[in-house]
Order: structure tokens, then C-alpha cells, then sequence
């Protein structure tokens, strides 16, 4: 289970100058919440890990730790920012690696630097191929976009398919807060926003998002599934709820229109939007 995390864990630092906002969660109580919740592997490549400087990404990385939650996109410096995370999944082994492109700028790392790993296309083309030969399934992680926007940057397509060029199964992407199209590219599948998930935010646009299920046979990506959540937080304050019905239907809906131009049809399965990948 993979999530991006938006902010760090920690009570100690200086917040950012110069940022319209800034977060952070105390670190005993929402670390430990999300192992309870399932996950084992978050990004830290946003625009906000260091939202409370260093300090706040070493408190954050160290709850991390004792949550028994493995983390990637963010270190002391770039060469450690750049480092996948491996995990076992029944006898697999599943490579993740993240990237942010969104600022500050300072919030990236450098050779002597605390930060995150900026997604320079010759430094994900070598991370890449680089996990591929250790790592039977490689995912990667994009923080990019634009903002309450639908509609896909240039680089976003590129990157996205330069990472399955160099032998990523699937790119996961994020920051817009709300939902963008799905491509299936070549023998990948790259999802370009996933949308809200718990956000600290009552936002009135980033109201629908969906929780992504990809299932791998034999080492390859067979199908993704799309379960539509409610994520407007005045109705479920900060619990994502999965949709049914019409309004399920209204989200799947809005996924194909969005994934036509791409190349990509999903289909509705029960209201789940979901693409099989069948080898053609």
C-alpha cells in the first residue's frame, strides 16, 4: 500500500518562510495511524516534506522508522533522496522510487543538502534501470502538475513515459488534488493524478478522487482498477469514503473522458474504472 505524504512528522523546527501553508502531524499519533491503516511505503518528494526544515524531514524519516513504514523521495542529500526502497510481496520484489517537481526550489536536495529528489529525466532514466536489475516490478512516483487542473503538462507525458522506457511497470502521479487521465503506455500503465486522499483541507473542488488497485501476474501489470472515494472533507472529514451508485458512475465516467485523448479506454466494472492489460 503506497500513498504520497504531505507533510512531515514532527513538533520540532522552524515552519517556512515564504509559503502560504505550511503542515505538519505529530508524529507519535499519525505515523502509527498509518501503519494501523495498512500502508508500507509513502513518498516524501512534495512541495511540503520540509515544510519544518531538516529538522522536520530527520523527525518525520525517524517516525517513519519506528512506524515500520518504508519511505523514498527525500534524504540528507540527492544520492540518498535518489535511493528506491525494496519491498517483498509473495516471493516479488517491488521497487519504488518518487520525484518532486513542484517548489519551493529549496526544497530540493543537493550533493551536500537535505531535500527531495527532483525528477531530472537522466537521473529517472538511470534510477530506473538501475532498480529494474535488482527489482522484478518497478514503480515510480511523480509529485507534479498543476494544481486543481485536469488538463496534463507537457512533461508530465514525458517523464511518465521515460520511466517505462527505461522499465517502470507503472507511474503513480500527484499534486493536482484532483483527478487526471490514465495511459496505457507500451507494457506500463501510468496514472497521472490520483487525486485527494486524508487532506487537510475543505476544499469545494477536490471533492471525488480514487483509490488505485494494480495487480501484477507473473511479474507484469495485468489490470488496474479505480474505486472511486469521496474525499470532500465537510462530508467526511478526512476519511475517504468509497462511492456507489451514480455518483460512482459520475467519477468513472469522468476518468474515460479524460483517458480517451491518451489513447486509453477504461471500462465501468460495477463502478470501478478498470483497464486489463491483455499483452495486445
Amino acid at each position: 500500500v503506497f500513498g504520497n505524504l504531505e507533510g512531515p512528522f514532527t513538533d520540532a523546527g522552524k515552519p517556512a518562510t515564504g509559503k502560504q501553508y505550511v503542515f505538519r502531524s505529530p508524529p507519535d499519533q499519525v505515523a502509527p495511524a498509518l501503519a494501523r491503516a495498512g500502508f508500507n511505503v509513502v513518498s516524501l518528494a512534495n512541495n511540503h516534506t520540509l515544510d519544518y526544515g531538516p529538522e522536520g524531514l530527520a523527525d518525520t524519516r525517524a517516525a517513519l522508522d519506528k512506524a515500520g513504514i518504508g519511505y523514498v523521495g527525500a534524504g540528507r542529500n540527492l544520492a540518498e533522496a535518489r535511493q528506491p526502497v525494496y519491498m517483498m510481496a509473495d516471493g516479488v520484489t517491488v521497487a519504488f522510487l518518487a520525484y518532486s517537481l513542484t517548489f519551493p526550489e529549496e526544497f530540493w536536495a543537493g550533493s551536500d543538502r537535505p531535500g527531495t529528489a527532483f525528477g531530472h529525466e537522466r537521473h529517472v532514466r538511470a534510477d530506473v534501470a538501475a532498480a529494474r536489475e535488482k527489482a522484478d516490478i518497478v514503480v515510480v512516483s511523480f509529485h507534479w502538475g498543476q494544481e486543481g487542473k485536469t488538463e496534463l503538462r507537457d512533461y508530465q507525458v514525458e517523464l511518465a513515459r521515460a520511466a517505462i522506457d527505461t522499465g517502470a511497470s507503472a507511474v503513480l502521479g500527484h499534486h493536482p488534488h484532483v483527478l487526471q487521465g490514465v495511459e496505457r503506455y507500451r507494457d506500463g500503465v501510468i496514472l497521472y493524478s490520483l487525486g485527494n486522499f486524508a487532506f487537510g483541507s475543505f476544499s469545494n473542488t477536490a471533492t471525488r478522487s480514487a483509490m488505485a488497485l494494480l495487480t501484477f501476474r507473473d511479474k507484469r501489470w495485468r489490470e488496474l482498477k479505480m474505486i472511486p472515494l469521496n474525499v470532500k472533507n465537510s462530508e467526511v472529514v478526512f476519511q475517504p469514503r468509497p462511492l456507489a451508485g451514480p455518483e460512482a458512475g459520475q467519477v468513472v465516467e469522468q476518468l474515460q473522458q479524460m483517458s480517451l485523448p491518451r489513447g486509453t479506454v477504461l471500462e465501468n466494472h460495477d463502478g470501478s474504472a478498470v483497464l486489463v492489460n491483455d499483452g495486445g
